[in-house]
């Protein structure tokens, strides 16, 4: 059954294997020296970035639940990867930071990274060596307590901050996580419902996958889609006991990764047509963009 309320068969089909010999290829790139050592570390990021995507990619489609945790330790091996690699090419230059991008929970690109790859950990129940190195590699112990908070539900020795460094839109499931369990379920669909138009960022900031999201920006045929959902809500609902039943059905709610036996949370089995679709929720660079060619 696909999940994703937009793409058929064939779409899903198609664009799962060009990611997947995406993914082969930069595998193989990387077996070999790179033409200028110093886009390394950020080539290897968009192993990691193409890996997330793809795993998105294969929960769209509805491909079982029980094989998305694969990508997870595959996921920080390259982020681990691509750390080890920055730091050789700042002590080679003298610097003490050689990346042109920011990585910070307060960057609102990167805070998005670690929210999914956190929420991934948490609803897939990764194996506790690779959620270990995904802390490790988050790092950022008591600067956003929701970050802290959803850690912390798995590591229970997490400090936890008290500034939420995103309020729009996750000042809203942070209501939700502290709220009364009676007013919990109507808290969290608030932020699901207002999670896609609250990421609205202009200028740097702008997530790279946001106009994907919609057909009048970002044509189907052009293969960027990769689904939109909320992965953060439903690893908030399992790990804090949240009945999440308001929001099942809802676009963006990824319910059946918190239920991998199933049966199915989501509508319908025929996707709508690009000519039908609204802006459901509301390739360019990639998370960071490229920046080498091999």
């Amino acid at each position: 059954m696909i999940r994703a309320p937009l793409g058929d068969s064939s779409y899903w089909n198609k664009w799962v294997d060009v990611q997947a010999k995406t993914i082969a290829r930069k595998k193989a790139d990387l077996l070999v020296p790179a033409a200028n050592p110093d886009y390394e570390p950020e080539y290897i990021f968009s192993l990691a970035q193409a890996l997330t995507e793809h795993l998105i990619q294969r929960y769209s489609r509805g491909d079982a639940v029980s094989e998305l945790g694969e990508y997870l330790p595959q996921i920080v091996d390259a982020w681990e990867k691509s750390n080890q690699f920055a730091s050789a090419v700042c002590e080679a230059r003298g610097v003490s930071s050689c990346r042109d991008w920011v990585f910070s929970v307060t960057d609102f690109r990167h805070y998005n990274w670690t929210m999914w790859l956190v929420s991934f950990g948490l609803t897939l129940s990764v194996d506790d060596q690779t959620w270990q190195r995904l802390q490790a590699l988050v790092g950022a112990e008591g600067e956003d307590v929701l970050l802290d908070r959803l850690i912390a539900s798995r590591s229970p020795d997490r400090r936890i901050g008290a500034t939420l460094c995103h309020k729009k839109p996750y000042g809203r499931l942070l209501a939700a996580i502290e709220a009364a369990p009676a007013d919990r379920p109507a808290l969290l669909l608030d932020f699901v419902s207002n999670w896609y138009p609250e990421l609205k960022r202009t200028g740097q900031q702008r997530l790279w996958w946001y106009d994907w999201c919609d057909v009048e920006k970002t044509p189907l045929e052009m293969g960027n889609y990769f689904g939109c959902w909320c992965f953060e809500a439903a690893a908030a609902a399992k790990v804090f006991g949240i009945d999440d039943h308001l929001c099942l059905g809802q676009p963006q709610y990824p319910g059946d990764i918190i239920r991998p036996d199933g049966p199915s949370t989501h509508q319908s089995t025929q996707p709508l047509a690009p000519a039908q679709a609204p802006s459901i929720l509301g390739k360019a660079l990639g998370l960071f963009g490229r920046g080498t060619k091999r």
